[in-house]
């Protein structure tokens, strides 16, 4: 159940009206999860509008009920009709109230049968939309009634997935499919299925004045990790994470296959220290 609203009034109205346990209220028109907030009390409604229309350009929140679950990503190419499907990735998110990625992988870990469904899911909703000669990002929560859609763009996924994450799990060169797309020829997607396995961890930002990070070489030294990259300047002031302003930095492994992948990962996170001032 959803509704689009512009009033705390209205929001209540729909909280009262639909008889979940839990909602989502955000911005109609947003990105980067700014002012998404995942509510379960009734009186938070009012904050949590207050913060979706702070962040919303039209005026317009929405509230949505929530879907528990893992996230998955569709990352595909509509060719006329047809959709080729790239690569589907596992997300980890932020815990409520924010619910922001903190973490992708490719692979997934999904079932050979659970990701043809997904896969099937993705397709059926793309060809809704008529999608034409573009590239499509999808993103969907596997939850109790299996995956349900919660974003579908006609664009790459962005933070290095479309760019630099996919060409490395694929074989395939987005940047040359996207100059041949928008010269009007059709776009080589044949998938070189070159096994590789990666992971885009970003970093949690801690309160406070930023000082330095300690542990980047460390993480750097470790086989398969590709790139730490900081993001703020020392003297920025970072504060608590809610949205993709708020992260502090990434780290990027690709390895051989997904348990590598990923226990890298998590090595390279956990040597990684942001030292803040109050």
């Amino acid at each position: 159940s959803f509704e689009r609203v512009t009033t705390k009034t209205a929001a209540l109205a729909a909280w009262d009206r639909f008889q979940s346990s839990a909602y989502v209220i955000k911005p109609e028109d947003s990105s980067g999860s700014r002012g998404v907030s995942f509510v379960d009390a009734r009186n938070h409604v009012a904050n949590a509008f207050e913060l979706a229309l702070e962040n919303s350009k039209s005026g317009h929140v929405l509230v949505e009920s929530f879907m528990p679950g893992i996230e998955y990503s569709v990352e595909a190419w509509a060719i006329g009709s047809e959709v080729h499907v790239l690569a589907s990735s596992e997300k980890a998110r932020t815990p409520p109230p924010y619910l922001l990625d903190r973490q992708v992988h490719f692979p997934d870990l999904l079932s050979a049968a659970d990701r043809r469904i997904l896969v099937q899911h993705a397709i059926r909703a793309i060809k809704a939309c008529g999608f034409r000669d573009c590239p499509v990002h999808l993103e969907c929560i596997w939850g109790p009634e299996g995956p349900m859609v919660v974003e579908l763009a006609a664009r790459g996924a962005g933070s290095k997935v479309f760019t630099e994450i996919l060409p490395s799990v694929t074989g395939i060169s987005t940047t040359r499919a996207s100059i041949e797309a928008a010269l009007g020829q059709k776009p080589e997607l044949t998938l070189q299925h070159t096994g590789m396995a990666a992971s885009l961890i970003f970093l949690d930002p801690v309160p406070g004045v930023f000082q330095s990070a300690g542990g980047v070489e460390a993480a750097l030294a470790l086989p398969y990790v590709s790139e730490v990259i900081i993001y703020p300047q020392v003297g920025q002031r970072l504060r608590e994470l809610r949205s993709g302003p708020d992260r502090a930095g990434h780290l990027l492994v690709y390895a051989p296959d997904a348990d590598t992948c990923r226990s890298t990962a998590q090595t390279a996170l956990s040597l990684i220290q942001l030292q803040v001032t109050p």
